[in-house]
């Protein structure tokens, strides 16, 4: 079955790029390994280990046992035996080199296969065949609802190119019949778990320079019938209903980019120079604070870190960012209410049910604070 899916994706890949039969020359190799996920392919790597060791050597798992794993199968393709990995396999294609516009040189694809879902894509590295550098990112829909996020990325980055931001990856180009955009890769390693002053700095950089009301996100979560569309208890029910009387008189926040995704696995740290990526979910016209809200829930509900709320209470770095946007303790707890009732009442934000319930069950907590 994983062979099946793996075998899909690339397709996908080829059917974004301009496939060339190349006599005597073939980067690609005639086989793939294919390392599973929980759900499916999780890397699809090229079988020759010199093109994919740059790729994986900047990724990292958060859990210890994910971790011990990983380096145990960073050792094994680096010697050529990943194939003796349990659950690894291998397919087979026919060589060819992937030649995509904007690219000069032809490229071999290094695949990181997203989680499945409406809003899955495969996130490509393509390396140079004579260097074996990245040379950049492509990213293909693999499911309907990727065509769109890849679309907003594309919308998010040629405007952030425009402001001059240089922490982002640069637009490349895009085809958007395909779905598929092309970005400049950002050197540099993924980020660790813990909150650091680059990452506040950079945030704060994304100031708009206007400033915006919660009114706007009532209003567009108003009417929301919770218990019928959620799934919600009647007591987790009636905490929303709380919770939207609890903003509903907030002064006015300082508007910013809203990165939407800004967690330590989209963030790239190279010496002190910092990127982040995977702008799918961004708003131009966003409310501060949320990013770090998601920096610690996505975390805690993931990889079962300590209790969140404590941390944005209480944690220097957080005070530091809202004392430099001028928000107080009662906008502290607004927007951490405004971020919660976001994500549990919008549906088409593309959160999980799963997320929705955990973010619900803190709700009583914050509302304490």
């Amino acid at each position: 079955m994983i062979q099946l899916i793996a075998a899909e994706v690339l397709n996908a890949v080829y059917r974004a790029s301009r496939v060339t039969e190349s006599a005597g020359e073939n980067t690609v190799g005639s086989s793939f390994y294919v390392i599973p996920g929980n759900e499916g392919p999780r890397w699809i790597l090229p079988g020759t280990p010199a093109i994919g060791k740059a790729v994986i050597s900047g990724w990292r798992p958060y859990g210890f046992y994910s971790k011990i794993k990983w380096q145990i199968l960073r050792l094994a393709y680096s010697l050529g035996c990943l194939r003796y990995v349990p659950r690894v396999t291998v397919i087979s294609v026919d060589g060819a080199n992937l030649e995509l516009p904007f690219i000069e040189n032809k490229v071999s694809p290094v695949i990181y296969v997203g989680t499945p879902g409406r809003q899955q894509k495969a996130v490509v590295s393509l390396v140079c065949g004579q260097s074996n550098s990245v040379v950049a990112v492509l990213k293909v829909p693999l499911q309907l609802g990727a065509k769109d996020s890849i679309q907003r990325e594309v919308s998010a980055l040629r405007k952030l190119n425009l402001a001059g931001v240089q922490s982002v990856p640069k637009y490349i180009g895009s085809d958007k019949s395909q779905g598929w955009s092309l970005q400049s890769v950002l050197k540099g390693r993924v980020s660790g778990g813990k909150l650091r002053k680059s990452h506040v700095d950079f945030l704060l950089s994304l100031r708009t320079g206007l400033t915006r009301s919660l009114d706007s996100c009532i209003q567009e979560i108003d009417g929301y019938a919770p218990s019928s569309r959620c799934g919600l208890t009647d007591n987790q029910s009636q905490l929303v209903k709380i919770a939207f009387a609890a903003i509903s008189d907030s002064a006015d926040f300082p508007e910013v980019v809203f990165h939407g995704d800004f967690a330590p696995w989209n963030i790239k740290e190279n010496g002190c120079e910092l990127g982040v990526v995977d702008w799918e979910d961004s708003d131009a016209n966003g409310f501060p604070f949320w990013d770090l809200c998601h920096f610690f829930f996505i975390q805690e509900f993931l990889l079962g870190l300590p209790d969140t709320v404590s941390e944005l209470i209480n944690n220097k770095l957080v005070d530091y960012y809202l004392g430099e946007l001028g928000i107080d303790d009662l906008g502290r707890k607004q927007l951490l209410i405004a971020y919660i009732l976001f994500n549990v009442c919008c549906a088409n934000h593309g959160v999980t049910a799963e997320y929705r319930i955990f973010l619900i069950n803190k709700m009583a907590a914050v509302l304490e604070l």
